[in-house]
């Protein structure tokens, strides 16, 4: 029993000392479990996050506009292309030019605007360079600004002159786009609806140049 009493400050120094160690290497054992579990969600996420293109990359829809294409095209008439295209990208759109066609006076090269108006003239007819449908009613006079151009006028401008209505006009242009370009002012007189009462009216208003 004395044995037990002298020693027994000993016992619990190592009981408490053992106690000790225990706790602290379970400490360690669970914030390293934790830094792992961390760790190896870390890795999961960053693999499973979907890798974002360079915006170099990233390719943009483009942008359709509208043009006119007029003149000595196989198939005049209103095409849809991208805005990046050129003016000899809406002449092959309308099958190419005709015989006859003067394209010295087109540019081809020229970048393609919405509502524009490419009219593409025969040989020894004056150049109209492509241009936006809002300076329509300025190109389609002459010079003097008195007289209307009947090869180049929309069937807006047309209906400004006596005795044209929707349908005259209509007939013109469809007339103009069948048969080309008009070589004389008489010739409207082959327009269904047009005789030479309606000639008198408008001839002074009128020019094919």
């Amino acid at each position: 029993m004395e044995y037990v009493k002298k020693h027994i400050v000993w016992v619990l120094v190592i009981v408490a000392a053992a106690s000790t160690y225990l706790f602290i290497v379970k400490a360690d054992s669970t914030s390293t479990s934790t830094s792992s579990a961390e760790e190896i969600k870390g890795m999961i996420s960053e693999e499973d996050e979907p890798e974002e293109l360079p915006r170099e990359n990233q390719v943009s829809q483009p942008v359709m506009i509208v043009v006119d294409v007029k003149g000595a095209v196989k198939g005049p008439g209103v095409y849809e292309l991208s805005s990046d295209s050129r003016v000899k990208d809406a002449i092959d759109s309308a099958g190419g030019v005709l015989d006859g066609a003067d394209v010295k006076q087109v540019n081809f090269a020229m970048k393609l605007q919405d509502e524009m108006v490419i009219y593409v003239p025969v040989e020894g007819e004056d150049a109209l360079v492509p241009f936006p449908a809002s300076a329509t009613s300025e190109t389609s006079k002459d010079q003097g600004g008195n007289q209307l151009n009947i090869n180049t006028a929309t069937e807006q401008e047309l209906q400004t002159l006596s005795g044209i209505g929707p349908s005259k006009a209509a007939a013109i242009v469809s007339y103009r786009e069948e048969n080309g370009l008009f070589q004389s002012i008489e010739e409207l007189t082959n327009v269904s609806g047009i005789g030479e009462k309606s000639l008198e009216k408008i001839k002074d208003q009128v020019t094919v140049k």
